[in-house]
């Protein structure tokens, strides 16, 4: 939340891999930095980070942890159609101790000089020369945009001496294979309005408040939204303050909800009241179901007219002519 209007500002998003990292290069003036929260880079983080800007530079250290985690990340990259460059820090430095012990300017010069999706392959592949190019252009296949996806075939055969025409041939037919391949479709997520009021409480911790007071904590029935409820609400929201207390269910929650809400970020408010209606009616109907066991007629018409009320839409109010 603090990297976003500067990521808007500067055109392009630092991405490092750490708490500390993040830390270091806010302290810096490298305020369009972000990292995942504890997880490799996924679709989710780019499919929110893409609102901000399609422009990133990927920061990674520069063992080999540091480079297999730049190969995952850039064919993802591609895919949502970011421009993306990588910059590999050299020795044991991370930008954290980087920043420490060369400073602002030294971390800055390195940035200006970023590599390419392909002039990063072809140097840190230990590949020999065919097999090296056939990992670059799997990571090439990748890229949605077109415009783009000449660029890096062009820059490929520069590189390495093959015709671009050789080069989209053999793209085609790694097209080919990944179309005659199994699709393993994954069930969407399912998030009933338990989840959803968490992920907007996530989202927007001043909502906190307005959920706690509308619904209490005894009507939560999922075990793990409650708990983590509870321990917001202890800390205003925070969701930094409460990471080392959570188990190992609640970290999955919480990292999934961030990576996907499960709504438009844009409409919390409306998601907020529509789930906090939605509760409502759940505790309408187990009302409803005990006036009816009891016979109680007087109660079951109350019930009615207060759960017709709160399923019909608002209408609009008619001008007075």
């Amino acid at each position: 939340n603090l990297a976003r209007e500067w990521i808007r500002k500067n055109g392009y998003a630092i991405i490092v891999e750490g708490y500390f990292d993040v830390i270091a290069c806010h302290q810096h003036g490298f305020n369009n930095t972000v990292a995942p929260l504890g997880t490799a880079l996924t679709a989710g983080h780019l499919q929110k980070l893409k609102r901000f800007s399609k422009r990133a530079v990927l920061v990674f250290d520069g063992d080999e942890a540091g480079r297999s985690a730049a190969k995952r990340s850039i064919p993802m990259l591609l895919e949502h159609e970011f421009s993306a460059s990588i910059l590999l820090l050299p020795g044991e430095d991370d930008p954290d101790t980087l920043l420490r012990r060369k400073g602002r300017d030294s971390f800055a010069h390195m940035l200006l000089k970023a590599e390419s999706p392909v002039k990063f392959i072809l140097r840190v592949s230990k590949k020999d020369k065919v097999e090296t190019i056939h990992e670059a252009l799997g990571v090439i296949s990748a890229a949605r945009d077109m415009i783009m996806k000449e660029g890096l075939i062009r820059e490929l055969s520069e590189g390495t001496g093959i015709s671009e025409a050789v080069l989209r041939e053999e793209i085609k037919k790694l097209s080919r294979k990944a179309k005659d391949s199994v699709e393993i479709k994954v069930p969407p997520a399912h998030y009933d309005e338990e989840l959803l009021l968490l992920s907007a409480a996530i989202a927007r911790p001043d909502r906190l408040d307005d959920v706690m007071r509308m619904v209490p904590m005894e009507e939560f029935r999922n075990v793990t939204v409650r708990s983590i409820f509870e321990k917001l609400s202890a800390v205003s929201g925070r969701v930094d303050a409460i990471l080392m207390s959570l188990n190992d269910e609640e970290k999955t929650t919480i990292t999934r909800l961030t990576l996907n809400p499960g709504f438009d970020l844009e409409d919390v408010d409306r998601n907020v009241e529509d789930c906090i209606r939605r509760i409502a009616l759940r505790r309408l109907d187990v009302r409803l179901r005990e006036a009816r066991l009891n016979g109680d007629l007087r109660l079951l018409n109350s019930l009615l007219l207060e759960r017709q009320r709160l399923v019909k839409p608002k209408q609009a109010e008619t001008p007075e002519v």
